[in-house]
């Protein structure tokens, strides 16, 4: 899917204004991927950001299972979301930056039920 320049700008503004989002410009170029160059882009910034997994079922990202160092771990796009099935605790963790109080406010907070929603449409269209 393909965005126009003027919807993307929008959709950066958005992202960067997000509380739960921040900007990471990498500051050095690893180059692990040799296969497909353009996707270094994403490894350089997991890196830096030191982000706990590159969410992906893009193949050439698997030659990181092979390289110890630096550490960047891959899951797939059913592995994230299964990983966000079975714990929706955590969910609630990593958006609130807190432990959910319990289960009837972790239900009732809105983000959580827009993860589920977004997750579920995830999968319906994966399933597809």
């Amino acid at each position: 899917m393909r965005y126009h320049i003027e919807n993307s700008d929008g959709i950066l503004k958005n992202l960067l204004e997000n509380r739960n989002v921040k900007q990471f410009i990498p500051d050095y170029k690893w180059q692990l991927i040799s296969k497909d160059p353009d996707d270094n882009k994403f490894v350089d910034c997991a890196i830096t950001s030191n982000a706990d997994y590159i969410v992906t079922n893009d193949k050439h990202f698997n030659i990181l299972k092979e390289i110890p160092f630096p550490k960047v771990n891959i899951i797939t796009i059913q592995e994230f979301i299964k990983m966000f099935w079975d714990s929706p605790y955590k969910v609630y963790e990593k958006v609130n930056g807190k432990k959910a109080p319990d289960a009837n406010i972790a239900k009732r907070n809105s983000s959580i039920e827009n993860a589920w929603s977004y997750l579920y449409t995830l999968n319906e269209d994966l399933s597809n």
